[in-house]
């Protein structure tokens, strides 16, 4: 109950004009003269007795969940005046299933607006996907502001402008345009929400009709609301923002959620305008069902209590068939498979990837767009993801280089490039690429400096200006830190301790730069560069060996109480050695030797003063290898260690990913308890009954 409450303090922050009327159902009947005192609060004084208002929910245990289901429009359309076309639809699912019985679609003659506005969305993506990013903007301008289209298509250019730069002008243009887009979506929208007039067609009729322009503009607005939604987050990053944001998630969610039954009401096959539309709609529900799968368990529990339902499996068929469908945005599906397959599994380690699918969308995109930035960076991804790291940079320089326009964009090639130069031991360019992106790109200064100064403490020969300047790099990282809706990136928090680590331990950190590759996911390539990670064992073991001499020489030293000698870990950095020779191992074919290397990180585990989340990753990296080799009954048990024996260490919530896509993997291989044999389906999470198929 305290849970529920907090929701509702959080909702009732989220807008002070709450109707008074919805208030009053906040008590039961025999309680009336409460309710509308209750409802007077909420409307003189929204901010200020919440918690008063709360506790006298919470002592009259009313059941504020069933509640919100049946009068989830309340507290769900909780919004300011100008996110008032975002209204959720009222309707129930099960209403909404009856009144499709009899819906029809009315077919418009010719050449309407809304055709033309696609044909000039179609041309302008094709220059957009082919770096004439200034061309295409052009080209819609010509109907900015008259066609639904051609002024969404704007919008989504200038959002993915702000996203590439994070500068507040360029965040504030894209939210304009996509309110104007919205503006002029009501000259399309049916008054009421889809569902509704759906619904209240058929309660007198038994029949409803639509208009192509009216599914088309439905298909927008769940994409506004999306964009808007990501937009909202960081244009000001603050707890009121980031609810603001997730609630028009939702919206859009629904929307597609009731646009998806509608597609599955009528007969669209033979007809342009629907396949468009059909198109739209499985670009929408794939992302939404692969991409939150990917999301650890409790927060997908979460999830499910406001609505949310996730299908990996369907929703790798649905982009699948939002890139085979001639459509409009057909080729958006091929970048949305592309960004999960060599991104997003890599960096969650879902370990579902596809780099035979990857491959082929790659060599067909970029047949069509043979100089194309996107499909250039995914063939250099691809290439690294496979080991092949001189063809990756090859690759990612030709991506950076093709256009210049969005410079923003090719900080994402140079950031790529980085890794690449790293995972070859060139720390010199690794460290030109991490100093350009600190020059240049606003997404996080702190990392930024931080891998320029672990690539210069790589370096072998250091003279006094090198030193002088990773000493002035490190001392600037804690002064660069964010905060995003009053909380660190947990990133940024694992850097700046180790920054303040460089000085406590006598200005030195072991391999950071080996470390930093592998919390971010990237030790998996060198399964594929047997000769990069031969080399990478050879740094590990030459620094175990003066690790050890080093302790030799702690051990003689007569050390007193309040001595001012600089602090020595010595188990802190034998984990973290240890734990990258067991991945080197692993990945080399030699899982015994791997195996000893992380038990040796659990059982010293008391050592370690620090850097504790080493010993928990070790148990997953125990997880993944008894899998491959059938121990299932093992892999289980070290699960449920690094979930039960481990808190409150950085990484955790990194970790959580990877401990979801290690208990997904293992109930899917096992069968599991009949429970979690339920929500895994095929390569991810399913929470629904298997009979029902996929819930959109």
């Amino acid at each position: 109950m305290p849970c529920k409450a907090l929701c509702f303090v959080l909702m009732s922050v989220f807008c002070p004009r709450i109707q008074v009327v919805n208030a009053i159902h906040l008590v039961p009947p025999y309680r009336s003269f409460a309710g509308y005192c209750i409802a007077w609060g909420l409307w003189s004084v929204p901010q200020l007795n919440l918690l008063l208002r709360v506790s006298w929910i919470e002592i009259h245990k009313y059941n504020l969940s069933r509640f919100i289901k049946a009068r989830g429009c309340t507290f769900l359309n909780i919004m300011s005046s100008e996110d008032a076309d975002c209204a959720v639809d009222k309707t129930s699912d099960d209403e909404f299933e009856d009144a499709l019985v009899d819906l029809k679609i009315r077919h418009a003659e010719g050449d309407t607006e809304i055709k033309k506005g696609i044909e000039l969305a179609r041309k302008a993506l094709h220059l957009f996907l082919s770096n004439e990013f200034s061309q295409a903007k052009e080209l819609l301008s010509k109907e900015y502001g008259k066609n639904l289209y051609s002024t969404h298509g704007t919008a989504v250019i200038k959002f993915l402008e702000a996203l590439m730069t994070f500068e507040a002008d360029d965040i504030a243009a894209a939210m304009q345009s996509l309110k104007e887009t919205s503006s002029l979506l009501q000259k399309y929208r049916r008054k009421e929400a889809i569902t509704t007039s759906i619904g209240k067609a058929l309660g007198l009729t038994e029949s409803a009709e639509l208009t192509e322009e009216e599914l088309h503009s439905e298909l927008i607005f769940a994409e506004c609301l999306f964009f808007r939604s990501t937009l909202t987050v960081i244009q000001d990053e603050n707890l009121i923002n980031f609810i603001k944001g997730g609630m028009k998630i939702r919206q859009s969610y629904q929307t597609y959620n009731s646009c998806h039954k509608i597609l599955k009401k009528i007969d669209w096959g033979a007809d342009e305008m629907l396949t468009h539309f059909a198109g739209g709609i499985y670009l929408g529900c794939g992302a939404f069902n692969v991409y939150m799968s990917v999301l650890p368990p409790r927060v997908l529990s979460l999830l499910e209590w406001v609505g949310f339902v996730t299908n990996k499996k369907e929703g790798f068929v649905q982009l699948d068939k939002a890139y085979q469908l001639d459509n409009l945005r057909s080729d958006l599906g091929a970048l949305y498979l592309l960004a999960y397959h060599l991104f997003i599994a890599q960096q969650t380690a879902a370990h579902d990837e596809d780099l035979e699918v990857a491959s082929v969308l790659v060599d067909r995109m970029l047949k069509i767009y043979p100089n194309g930035v996107y499909f250039l960076m995914f063939k250099g991804k691809l290439e690294e993801i496979r080991g092949n790291f001189t063809e990756a940079v090859t690759w990612l320089e030709k991506s950076s280089k093709t256009q210049t326009e969005w410079k923003n964009f090719s900080h994402i090639c140079y950031w790529e490039l980085m890794w690449c130069h790293a995972f070859k031991l060139d720390w010199e360019k690794a460290y030109e690429c991490a100093q350009l992106l600190r020059a240049e790109s606003n997404w996080s200064k702190c990392i930024y400096a931080y891998l320029c100064a672990v690539f210069l403490i790589m370096q072998e020969d250091k003279n006094d200006e090198t030193l002088a300047k990773i000493d002035e790099l490190l001392k600037e990282v804690p002064k660069m830190k964010q905060r995003i809706a009053g909380k660190s990136i947990p990133m940024e928090k694992f850097v700046c301790r180790k920054a303040r680590k460089y000085f406590e331990q006598g200005k030195f950190l072991m391999v950071p730069a080996l470390e930093m590759l592998y919390v971010w996911n990237g030790m998996a390539m060198l399964a594929g560069g047997a000769e990069f990670r031969k080399k990478h064992l050879e740094i590990i073991e030459r620094e175990k060996s003066k690790l050890e001499k080093r302790n030799e020489q702690e051990k003689g030293k007569d050390t007193k109480k309040g001595s001012c000698d600089p602090e020595f870990n010595y188990f802190d950095d034998y984990g973290l050695l240890q734990l990258l020779k067991g991945v080197c191992l692993k990945y080399g074919g030699q899982p015994l030797q791997a195996e000893l290397c992380f038990a040796d990180v659990k059982e010293n585990h008391k050592g370690i003063k620090k850097d504790h989340y080493v010993t928990p990753f070790a148990c997953i990296e125990l997880v993944w290898m008894f899998m491959d080799q059938k121990r299932f009954d093992e892999a289980r048990t070290a699960l449920k260690s690094a979930k039960q024996d481990y808190k409150h260490y950085s990484h955790e919530s990194k970790l959580h990913f990877r401990m979801h896509s290690a208990q997904t993997r293992l109930n899917i291989v096992t069968g599991g308890k009949k429970k979690d044999a339920q929500q895994s389906n095929g390569n991810g999470v399913a929470r629904q009954n298997s009979e029902e198929g996929v819930k959109f």
